[in-house]
């Protein structure tokens, strides 16, 4: 077991047959590098119990582009990307989460946005609840939502998508996309543009058929709720009052974490000092200042409080 507060830098080995594992209260960015070991930097505090590497405050983890990261939790906004040849899996937490640019992913038990941007092979997310983009549609993708959804498929031939949501779905095809399968919404289903015709319509369900389904996109989409539309074709219906602008999950996300790690972790190449823990005969005073910062860092993750002002306060703990 290690125990690291202040600012704090480790170094440690991934292997491609087991996940490393990862639990974060606290920004995160999780990023692919060239080589054989998994690096963490971060302010707060790191501490390994039988494999599984808890990290408080704001942290940056690099990994080998092929590795298989757990997120076991999460509080605050995460980022990974550049895993084109590794996976993801997050087992809960609390948004917004983005993953880009990574084989395959496995997301359940979340709260938040969830934006999925070159995912390959496949997506698969459970009990999601908050607002999902996924650009472009993996080999397969598979996701229960509450919450608004949005799918681009520009390249539909042999893709899979099942959806069970709870609110509006929109999914942009080409107007020469073959389909086969079915929709079904409570609030109704909306095609235009698409030149095949469906095999059998109604206002709430439509079905396609396809001679070779295998290089058709497969539907399998069913919406329920109040709010539980479905627009499909080259450009969907808005619902733009639903989903709202997800581009990059919000640009207070990207400013957070653009600003916060290029402070923490920008200073031409330095490696952030390790401080060890100090005894457990710590003062009152220094446990204060240990919860002071804490609260500082937890109000970061929940948008309570800048990037800015997290630092100022960190500071003045100094």
């Amino acid at each position: 077991m290690g125990w690291f507060t202040g600012n704090f830098s480790r170094e440690v080995p991934v292997h491609r047959e087991t996940p490393f594992r990862i639990q974060v209260n606290g920004p995160c960015k999780v990023q692919g590098y060239q080589g054989n070991m998994a690096r963490m930097r971060g302010v707060g505090s790191a501490v390994e119990r039988e494999g599984l590497w808890v990290l408080q405050g704001p942290t940056k983890v690099e990994a080998p582009p092929w590795a298989w990261v757990r997120m076991e939790a999460f509080d605050g906004p995460l980022k990974v990307v550049g895993l084109p040849e590794g996976r993801l899996e997050v087992q809960k937490g609390h948004g917004p989460l983005k993953a880009q640019e990574v084989r395959a992913v496995h997301i359940q038990g979340v709260s938040g946005p969830v934006v999925l941007e070159d995912v390959t092979e496949s997506a698969t997310l459970e009990n999601i609840r908050g607002p999902v983009k996924v650009n472009p549609c993996p080999g397969a993708l598979e996701a229960q939502v509450t919450g608004p959804v949005k799918v681009y498929c520009p390249e539909p031939a042999g893709r899979r998508l099942a959806l069970r949501v709870r609110g509006p779905v929109a999914v942009q095809v080409p107007a020469e996309a073959r389909l086969h399968g079915r929709i079904q919404a409570e609030g109704g289903v909306h095609v235009e543009g698409i030149h095949q015709q469906p095999a059998a319509q109604s206002p709430t369900e439509v079905r396609w058929e396809a001679a070779d389904p295998e290089t058709a996109l497969q539907l399998d989409i069913v919406a329920q709720g109040p709010k539980a539309r479905v627009s499909i074709g080259p450009a969907p219906a808005a619902m733009d009052a639903d989903v709202a602008d997800m581009t990059d999950l919000g640009l207070g996300f990207a400013r957070t974490m653009t600003a916060l790690f290029g402070r923490l972790f920008g200073g031409g190449g330095k490696t952030a000092r390790t401080k060890t823990a100090t005894s457990p005969a710590r003062s009152r005073g220094s446990e204060s200042m240990d919860e002071a910062r804490q609260r500082i860092l937890h109000m970061l993750a929940q948008g309570k409080i800048t990037a800015e002002e997290a630092e100022r306060l960190l500071q003045a703990l100094e």
